[in-house]
């Protein structure tokens, strides 16, 4: 699993080769195909573990920040979707590339019975605007997914700023952005 996590973070999903991985593990080919039956069931395992450090980084993140406020607590979940998505570009496509082709119950947990990075966002959600209904809840926390993903994306195509710092900048205005929008999508009652 490591040689193949190696793989992925330098060269991309898309370049990984279980016979590869096996020549790097000085292993017979048809040792790896004991444990995986293909490229996706490996790829498959390492997106679960990726979801799983995401949602490690979030509650870490949202912990050590000491006292946070309700939104800033959410503020501080989606910008460390953008970093985690940042500094892991190739892992990051790769978790989404997969996400698709895996039932969602195999990636639905964070890790260790954590919950999943999307259940951490709904409950800064329902802590920062108590009492949304559950629909609104999926909408709010759609869009905001939508948000930080949308920059993540951007942000590993090589569009926007350059340096950490400016994306940083840039990733909490939207961040902000998006929080406000929210607001406004409930006083106006734009959503369910």
């Amino acid at each position: 699993m490591r040689i193949a996590w190696d793989t992925v973070v330098s060269d991309g999903s898309e370049n990984l080769s279980l016979r590869a991985c096996a020549r790097a593990a000085n292993v017979d080919p048809a040792a790896v195909y004991r444990h995986f039956k293909s490229k996706d069931d490996i790829l498959i395992a390492l997106t679960h573990r990726a979801f799983a450090e995401l949602s490690a980084a979030m509650l870490t993140d949202t912990e050590q920040s000491g006292v946070l406020t309700a939104e800033d607590a959410v503020m501080t979940v989606g910008l460390t979707y953008v970093d985690y998505a940042t500094r892991n570009p190739n892992i990051f496509s790769m978790m989404f590339a997969i996400a698709g082709k895996s039932p969602a119950e195999k990636l639905a947990q964070g890790g260790d019975n954590n919950p999943n990075a999307y259940q951490i966002l709904q409950s800064a959600l329902r802590a920062w605007l108590p009492g949304l209904d559950d629909q609104k809840l999926e909408v709010l926390s759609f869009a905001l997914w939508s948000n930080v993903h949308g920059l993540s994306e951007l942000f590993n195509k090589g569009l926007g700023p350059v340096t950490e710092a400016e994306r940083r900048i840039r990733a909490r205005a939207v961040c902000a952005i998006a929080l406000d929008g929210c607001k406004s999508a409930l006083l106006r009652s734009d959503i369910g």
